[in-house]
């Protein structure tokens, strides 16, 4: 069984290059593809700091004409079905968008109306009115300061962030949100948050989320500042979703409780994540390790990020079949976790 399974791959390694998009999901009919954006522009903010590739609206436009290649889009409801026994798994695609940029109101919002495309817009609470902002992006802004600080400043912000165990760069690499030491740096480079904040307004308001579920969009949870999950405590994990589901449906009442973890639920062994879903009230979740099955589904389901790729979304959405196809024939076609020892 094993020599056919790698016979079978090596013979599906051989022939993909061959085999266009639909000739790949022909062969997988029972693959869900679910792919996640963030937002959509035309021009790269300074600040966002080479996180990967914004899409314009007109190669958003294009990605989305391929993706219907797959049938049909799910909305929501349609995975929500399935996770409650009345519907089997379903076919097609799945799009949503994570964080909460205001460009989903402003650029995609109008081109998935035109197009008749539902999705699903996963939201960290604390960005909703611009109330704070995303560490990620105060980062990218206080590594265009620092870059243009003089050296006098410069060193002076180092010394201060190593005397507490930091570096600049080790501060804007981190995943779990230093707010203090982010807050004091920025005001060193005289950035000011509140300002930039106030003028920009870089997320969703409260009224344009409002607007986004009345013409029929959905809206999740993504925690409420962004954090890697793997690196907090148990207690922590359960508050950031929580929190998150919390603060949205006391302000939207209709937002079903759903969540998609931050950066994905890598790192998490299997009686850790269920330990934490268990805790909350989340009737479906969702990471981002491509195109496979979960040994959770359909209570755990897993995306397609669809930036920062290399070469064309084409070939990216060939490649991701491709790998699952790989997967399949040696027995590999679902996501296993270990469990933590005690």
């Amino acid at each position: 069984m094993r020599v056919a399974r790698r016979l079978l791959a090596r013979a599906v390694r051989a022939l993909s290059p061959l085999a266009g998009v639909a000739a790949h999901h022909r062969l997988m009919q029972q693959t869900l593809v679910c792919p996640v954006y963030h937002l959509s522009r035309e021009i790269t903010p300074v600040w966002w700091n080479g996180r990967y590739s914004i899409k314009s609206p007109r190669e958003f436009e294009e990605e989305l004409d391929l993706l219907m290649q797959f049938g049909s889009p799910l909305s929501l409801d349609d995975l929500l079905n399935w996770q409650q026994g009345r519907l089997p798994r379903p076919k097609g695609w799945f799009l949503s968008f994570d964080d909460g940029y205001r460009e989903l109101y402003d650029v995609v919002a109008p081109i998935l109306k035109r197009k008749g495309i539902p999705a699903t817009f996963f939201l960290c609470s604390s960005l909703i009115d611009n109330r704070a902002p995303f560490f990620e992006d105060l980062a990218g802004w206080i590594a265009v300061r620092f870059a243009h600080a003089t050296s006098t400043k410069q060193s002076a912000i180092q010394s201060e962030l190593r005397s507490h165990g930091w570096t600049v760069q080790k501060l804007l690499d981190s995943r779990v949100p230093q707010w203090t030491l982010l807050e004091w740096t920025a005001n060193e480079l005289s950035f000011d948050v509140a300002q930039w904040l106030a003028e920009e307004q870089p997320y969703l308001t409260s009224q344009q989320v409002s607007s986004l579920l009345s013409e029929g969009f959905h809206v999740g949870a993504h925690s409420v500042d962004h954090p890697l999950f793997s690196a907090l405590a148990s207690t922590e994990r359960i508050q950031q979703i929580r929190g998150s589901i919390g603060q949205l449906r006391n302000a939207f009442p209709t937002v079903s409780p759903v969540f998609a973890f931050p950066y994905g639920e890598f790192g998490l062994y299997g009686n850790e994540l269920r330990a934490v879903l268990e805790s909350t009230e989340v009737s479906m979740c969702f990471g981002t390790r491509g195109i496979i099955a979960d040994e959770l589904e359909p209570f755990l389901v897993q995306r397609m990020l669809c930036e920062g790729h290399a070469g064309s979304f084409r070939s990216h959405v060939k490649s991701e079949l491709s790998i699952q196809l790989q997967r399949l024939c040696n027995g590999r076609g679902t996501v296993r976790r270990p469990e933590a020892e005690d």
